[in-house]
């Protein structure tokens, strides 16, 4: 047998291939997952049904139940080691149409996707009175984001093909403001990230899309690069974007940068739908969702195959060949969230879990 043990500068010893506390290298904690061959394997902190979206603040993760009789928002405790009982922050008939999610440490905010959606927070006690619908008639609300300073929400209205916002304290008779106002090329924009000064987006069209962004004042669209799909993400540097199942491939460019700078980091391999992305600054995790790439008897091309999801790393600026999966076998694989010690997701369908992976 293989000795895996090893020791660092400061003389501990440990089985880096089977040690959940010392997994991969000493002192990297599993928090609560079993380590396998030197990688983190992931933990279910719940069970959810019909969820697209999550949000985490510094204590909770927040996801939403988009099925009847069980529809509403909830939590669970981020230092969970296991499977744990959620919470409802809200819950009801009246959340069956939730679509995004965000959360900022003191409100947890939401869409409510229809024709005559709206935008809403509460505390995640869930307390009646902070309860709060901050705007209404917004046709298609999708996802959603909090400005660096807490001051605004930021949302997409792909039935409109708006990106717009409001103070956190509005109410539903203050009307929102439209920030893309000018040079708009894309259509029905999707997932939204933020910095100090401006929104990045994705916008979903058949074929492709386009990366952009405009600044939280509103007024130009600038194009960042093509092929998106669903997922943005942006840290302090670089802007990242997924192709989806129109063009499986993950790429990047610098703030501010034209088309022609942004460059592919992940492409190839088994990567059929990349969608839902995230970076630390040092590496980009993203999401295979898994799909048919032609008709077959599942369906037609597109169609969610049952353990065929993945969620992969790559570096920042990664020119290499995609690395195998971190995590294999996931069905339906949607938002992702990031901390500075794991990755948070939900999987879809009506028998979904709620994950946690030590980074």
């Amino acid at each position: 047998m293989q000795d895996t043990s090893v020791a660092d500068t400061a003389g501990c010893m440990a089985d880096t291939g089977n040690d959940p506390m010392n997994c991969g290298t000493c002192n990297h904690d599993c928090l609560g997952g079993i380590c396998t061959n030197g990688q983190c394997q992931p933990i279910t902190l719940a069970t959810t049904s019909g969820s697209v979206g999550i949000a985490i603040d510094s204590t909770y993760v927040y996801w939403f139940n988009n099925t009847s009789g069980s529809s509403g928002i909830f939590k669970i405790s981020k230092a969970l080691t296991g499977k744990g009982t959620p919470s409802a922050v809200v819950s009801g008939a009246s959340y069956t149409n939730v679509q995004g999610l965000a959360a900022d440490g003191t409100y947890v905010y939401w869409t409510n996707k229809t024709a005559t959606g709206s935008i809403q927070r509460v505390l995640p006690s869930g307390s009646g009175p902070s309860l709060a619908t901050l705007a209404t008639a917004q046709n298609q609300p999708d996802w959603i984001a909090v400005t660096v300073d807490g001051a605004d929400v930021v949302w997409t209205n792909q039935g409109t093909n708006q990106v717009m916002s409001t103070p956190v304290g509005s109410t539903s008779s203050t009307p929102p403001m439209q920030l893309n106002t000018t040079n708009e090329l894309g259509t029905l924009p999707a997932d939204i990230a933020i910095d100090s000064t401006t929104v990045y987006y994705a916008t979903k069209t058949t074929g492709g899309g386009e990366a952009e962004s405009v600044p939280l004042t509103g007024g130009m669209v600038s194009q960042l690069g093509g092929a998106t799909y669903v997922g943005i993400t942006v840290d302090n540097d670089n802007v990242y974007w997924t192709g989806g199942f129109a063009s499986p491939i993950v790429s990047q460019n610098v703030k501010g940068g034209n088309p022609a700078s942004a460059q592919i980091i992940a492409s190839g391999g088994s990567l059929t739908c990349p969608l839902h992305v995230v970076s630390d600054g040092n590496n980009v995790y993203f999401f295979d969702q898994g799909t048919t790439t032609t008709a077959t008897d599942a369906g037609p091309a597109g169609t969610i195959v049952t353990g065929a999801g993945a969620l992969y790393r790559v570096p920042v600026g990664n020119s290499a060949p995609l690395p195998p999966p971190m995590v294999s076998d996931l069905t339906d694989p949607q938002a992702l969230a990031e901390d500075a010690t794991a990755l948070y997701w939900v999987t879809g369908g009506v028998s979904g879990f709620v994950m946690k992976l030590a980074k």
